[in-house]
């Protein structure tokens, strides 16, 4: 916002990229883009990879693909954010967070988080310590452990689940996802 305050509109990782204007056709980015969690990245000039994707029909079809995944969550995460508890939201970050990196333990502050999640700090406090106390995730010193993925899980509003599937049909094969009997077309008027 134009007074610096902000909050998460999606959450990427190793299933997805950053600068998908240049796969629909501007390289000009619009978004501020922030590394929460620490890992691996590969970098390249838009122009290379829009070489890449122009000649790979496989690489067109998947970023279609994670596309509409993306809106999927752009649109979740709005909702999300509107009528979903602190509780219901912090949960779902902490889940889609792990899907992304891949691994249950990983670095953040309740000073990120509240900002991710357009929320005071205190109120992380409280979210963070409710899941504590009851096992489900250890947070200690800027890190969390997710202890019980399940629970955790259960804990988060229904945004997680259907950003989830939406992110599961990216690995279907093309055999098994629904198709039409003959190819769509736009008619001539």
């Amino acid at each position: 916002m134009q007074d610096g305050a902000a909050v998460e509109g999606a959450t990427i990782g190793n299933e997805g990229l950053i600068g998908l204007a240049a796969f629909l056709g501007d390289a000009t980015p619009y978004e501020e883009m922030e590394v929460q969690i620490p890992g691996e990245a590969v970098r390249m000039r838009a122009v290379d990879f829009q070489h890449a994707v122009a000649s790979s029909v496989l690489l067109q079809t998947q970023l279609q693909r994670y596309t509409l995944a993306l809106i999927n969550q752009l649109g979740r995460t709005a909702g999300c954010n509107r009528v979903h508890t602190v509780e219901e939201r912090c949960a779902r970050w902490l889940m889609m967070s792990k899907d992304r990196v891949g691994r249950e333990t990983f670095p953040v502050t309740h000073e990120s988080l509240a900002a991710t999640l357009g929320v005071r700090r205190a109120s992380v406090t409280e979210a963070a310590g409710a899941l504590q106390r009851v096992g489900i995730i250890d947070y200690h010193r800027g890190w969390i452990n997710i202890l019980d993925g399940a629970r955790l899980e259960a804990a988060t509003c229904e945004d997680y689940q259907l950003s989830r599937e939406a992110y599961d049909r990216l690995y279907e094969p093309s055999s098994t996802r629904p198709t039409t009997s003959r190819p769509l077309a736009l008619a001539p008027r």
